[in-house]
């Protein structure tokens, strides 16, 4: 049994020891951070997602101040990630399909979106929209809601 403890402890088998050791941990705990990253909130999952959540509908709601417009929809999550914080754009044009302005909001009332759920949202544009005084004259407008980004988590 001594002889056994001296071949453990000898120098080249310690340092051998520890590179295996070392070597096995640094894999495990590559393959959970990879599992992580892959499966998680990367650009590339975020643009998939982004692009599988289907606006169903939206219109603008009746609001209070003249300083707020909010519109309110519904959305549906196709892709296989749960989302969550997500942002949106309202861009408004005039009738001849000119842009006007874009406004960047979160989308209110989400919560966590499961993947194939679906969920009403609302977007404020906060500050004075009343285009009817710019130059040239813009009586009536289009406006359309758009998703930009979102937080994305593996179900």
């Amino acid at each position: 049994m001594k002889q056994l403890w001296q071949f453990i402890n000898a120098p080249v088998i310690v340092v051998l020891e520890g590179t295996i050791l070392l070597a096995l941990l640094g894999f495990i705990g590559y393959k959970s951070l990879s599992g992580a990253f892959t499966g998680g909130d990367t650009k590339s999952n975020r643009i998939e997602a982004l692009s599988k959540i289907e606006i169903i509908s939206y219109s603008e709601a009746p609001t209070g101040p003249k300083e707020t417009q909010k519109f309110i929809g519904k959305l549906k999550n196709h892709s296989p990630f749960i989302v969550k914080e997500l942002q949106g754009s309202v861009c408004f044009y005039s009738e001849e399909g000119k842009l006007i302005d874009v406004f960047t909001n979160p989308l209110e009332g989400i919560g966590t979106l499961a993947p194939d759920g679906t969920r009403e949202f609302s977007i404020s544009v906060r500050g004075d929209r009343d285009i009817s005084d710019s130059k040239p004259k813009i009586t009536a407008y289009k406006t359309e809601v758009k998703l930009v980004d979102a937080a994305v988590e593996s179900k």
